[in-house]
């Protein structure tokens, strides 16, 4: 059986992907997947209620991120013919398209789809290895790196470093005006900046 929130967000981001030209390969979906899920928490900062995307990360000694559940969905949606791995990346086939179309109506495909477009665009503006490079800045992934350690990433709540990040975002942005896109990229190019700083 398949998980929903880790199945739509695996075809909706190789989906995204295709439509802005962009190849992905399952890498990418663990990265573009952590940071939606980091979109969302901004975006649901100051709720009382913990969030929660539906399913945890955890970074890879080498500063990566990895959820095993995500990554089950994406073996499973391979078995069933759903997605195909070709030379380019990813990609859905025509069964695949049927299931993200049906999944999309559903209230948590409109939910989440809201975080990963932003995830997804933000590539298209920044190359994938300075997302990563950014990433690997976020505080409990410089964690892990520095403790060559698998750790788990905040998936429920911010951690303080990461909140006061996310406050400094939205204090240089109106967030009246400007989108989760810009936060991402904001807050992603500052953290590569840092690092060509420091």
């Amino acid at each position: 059986m398949m998980e929903i929130p880790s199945t739509f967000d695996c075809l909706r981001l190789i989906s995204s992907s295709s439509e802005c030209s962009n190849e992905i390969s399952p890498p990418d979906v663990f990265l573009l997947a952590y940071l939606a899920s980091l979109l969302a928490m901004y975006d649901c900062r100051e709720d009382d209620n913990q969030f929660d995307w539906g399913y945890a990360f955890s970074a890879t000694p080498y500063g990566t991120p990895f959820s095993g559940v995500l990554d089950s969905a994406m073996e499973r949606l391979l078995e069933l013919g759903k997605i195909a791995h070709e030379t380019s990346g990813l990609r859905l086939t025509d069964q695949g398209e049927d299931l993200l179309r049906l999944l999309s109506e559903l209230n948590i495909g409109k939910q989440r789809r809201k975080y990963i477009e932003p995830a997804v665009t933000t590539a298209v503006i920044l190359p994938i290895g300075e997302i990563r490079a950014a990433l690997a800045l976020a505080p409990e992934r410089k964690l892990a790196l520095a403790h060559k350690s698998t750790r788990f990433l905040a998936t429920g709540h911010l951690g303080t470093q990461l909140a006061m990040e996310f406050n400094a975002v939205a204090d240089a942005l109106d967030s009246a005006q400007f989108s989760l896109l810009a936060v991402s990229v904001v807050w992603l190019s500052y953290n590569c900046q840092q690092h060509r700083v420091g």
